[in-house]
């Protein structure tokens, strides 16, 4: 993928104060799968897989990665995707927010 002029500045006007800092994210918790695969929210369920996206015997532990967390994006894109798919910036998001998660 190539996000060229993805790039974001932030200008700070006041000195910060950490006592007024809010959790923005809750704290994230990973699965086994995920410190072995190097993944985030990719469980268990994700390695049993109903589709095959890569070819040959898949027995080294990136290619059982890559081949769990192309199940798992595919499962998320057809999950979240609304019904009647009329608004085309929602069908966008719909699609590229799993498809860019890990």
């Amino acid at each position: 993928h190539i996000h060229s002029k993805m790039s974001g500045r932030i200008i700070i006007k006041e000195k910060h104060n950490p006592s007024d800092e809010i959790a923005l994210y809750p704290a994230v918790t990973r699965s086994d799968v995920d410190t072995q695969c190097g993944t985030t929210g990719l469980s268990e369920e994700f390695t049993r897989w109903n589709h095959r996206f890569l070819c040959g015997e898949l027995d080294k532990t990136f290619e059982k990665c890559v081949q769990s967390i192309d199940y798992k994006m595919n499962t998320d894109m057809r999950y979240f995707s609304s019904e009647d798919n009329e608004d085309p910036v929602a069908l966008f998001c719909e699609q590229m927010i799993p498809h860019h998660q890990n």
